[in-house]
């Protein structure tokens, strides 16, 4: 039985280890520099506006 723990417990520490790596390769990768501009990503914000009988929507991106 503690045989069978100490398996479990390797197997989920060398997938936890992975994630980790392949979690860090995606932010070096990711398109939002730093975790604020990430959160902005997750929810954009969106002006409209109406000018002489027009309307024009504009998305504000981070930087």
């Amino acid at each position: 039985m503690a045989r069978d723990q100490a398996d479990i417990k390797q197997k989920h520490q060398q997938r936890l280890e992975s994630f980790v790596v392949r979690a860090r390769r995606v932010a070096e990768h990711s398109l939002a520099d730093g975790w604020e501009n990430l959160v902005a990503l997750i929810d954009p914000k969106i002006g409209i506006r109406f000018e002489n009988g027009e309307r024009g929507a504009q998305r504000h991106r981070p930087g």
